[in-house]
């Protein structure tokens, strides 16, 4: 959702496909307002253990693929 919407609003913006991809994907590593959010969810038990833990698999996985897909995505500039 992150990088769609980064990447539209790049391209509004005037920036090239490329230079929006790039965009999208630099603004993914957002993780630290996540966690606050859903630590804060599950200590006032508004979601339970497994949606916490749903949450946390997607922000490791969001914050681990940040740096390849940003590489994949300067080089497709660069070449």
């Amino acid at each position: 959702m992150k990088v769609g919407g980064s990447y539209l609003g790049a391209r509004v913006a005037g920036h090239s496909g490329d230079e929006s991809l790039i965009i999208g994907f630099g603004m993914l590593p957002r993780a630290g307002v996540e966690l606050v959010v859903i630590a804060g969810a599950l200590t006032s038990r508004i979601i339970d253990q497994r949606l916490f833990s749903a949450v946390l698999a997607l922000i490791i996985v969001s914050v681990l693929s940040t740096p390849p897909l940003l590489k994949h995505a300067i080089q497709r500039i660069n070449s």
